[in-house]
């Protein structure tokens, strides 16, 4: 599994460039100013890498994209995750980039798509390290939107109410959520699967994977309206699988507070 990367994604043009600590990002052009810029915290997942939910075909073409647009280590050696400064670096260095392009951010922000903390992995298994290089981030730019992407909250890093409560004084405006069920046994029986799928398909990079918590339906739940409370702008997302009810989905979304809701096409 790919440990700490960063890439862009959004259309050709743009350039590139290496930041602090040995770190660089590369790509551009496109949507917003110069593209989105996603960061891969951890290569760790929960049980399976949250691709799969998008069905067999999708993760190869997730990759593609990904090399297309410039996908470089975060790391200086490429073969740890990255510390809190490397990924602020690596932001920093990007808007350097769009300045040096003429790509950079117009008027109120209006075209700043910010960053995302994303990636194969499972970001929240290195929340502390997010959380502290949101703050070196804004200590440096004050108004870039942050966003971070999460499936399910390992079993220790904290309870729904602290999460949230860290991602909020970090000033993460924005939280997308893969909600791959609409109840406990529905979304047992879509991470079983999962998890089953992966473990046949990769056993060498599955016997690295943490189980799927126990509680992590109620945890994830309770997140969503954790965050909804303090302010922090979430989305929910569903996959159209064979078998899957986004509609039901959607109604649990909206009843915990979510703030939209956006279905994803399966790629059997």
């Amino acid at each position: 599994m790919r440990r700490g990367v960063a890439y862009v994604l959004g259309g050709g043009g743009g350039g590139g460039g290496g930041g602090g600590g040995g770190s660089s990002s590369r790509g551009g052009g496109g949507g917003g100013a110069g593209g989105r810029l996603y960061l891969q915290p951890s290569g760790l997942v929960n049980g399976f890498p949250w691709p799969l939910l998008r069905g067999p075909a999708f993760l190869p073409t997730l990759l593609a994209s990904g090399s297309d647009s410039g996908l470089v280590p975060l790391a200086p050696d490429g073969s740890s995750d990255p510390t809190a400064a490397e990924m602020a670096d690596v932001v920093e260095r990007y808007y350097e980039v769009l300045d040096e392009n003429n790509q950079g951010v117009i008027g109120m922000g209006e075209n700043d798509t910010g960053a995302t903390f994303a990636g194969i992995g499972e970001p929240t298994f290195r929340l502390d390290e997010i959380c502290d290089a949101a703050r070196i981030i804004h200590e440096r730019r004050h108004g870039v939107p942050l966003r971070l992407v999460t499936t399910m909250l390992p079993a220790d890093v904290g309870g729904a109410d602290d999460v949230a409560q860290r991602i909020a004084d970090a000033r993460i405006s924005d939280v997308t959520i893969n909600l791959c069920a609409e109840n406990p046994k529905a979304f047992q029986t879509c991470t079983d699967a999962l998890v089953e799928q992966y473990t046949l398909e990769n056993p060498n990079e599955a016997k690295h994977a943490v189980p799927v918590p126990t509680d992590a339906f109620a945890n994830i739940c309770a997140l969503i309206e954790a965050l909804s409370t303090r302010g922090v702008a979430v989305e929910c997302c569903a996959v159209e699988a064979p078998g899957a009810s986004t509609a039901n989905t959607r109604a649990l979304a909206e009843a915990l507070g979510a703030t939209s809701f956006r279905t994803r096409s399966y790629h059997p």
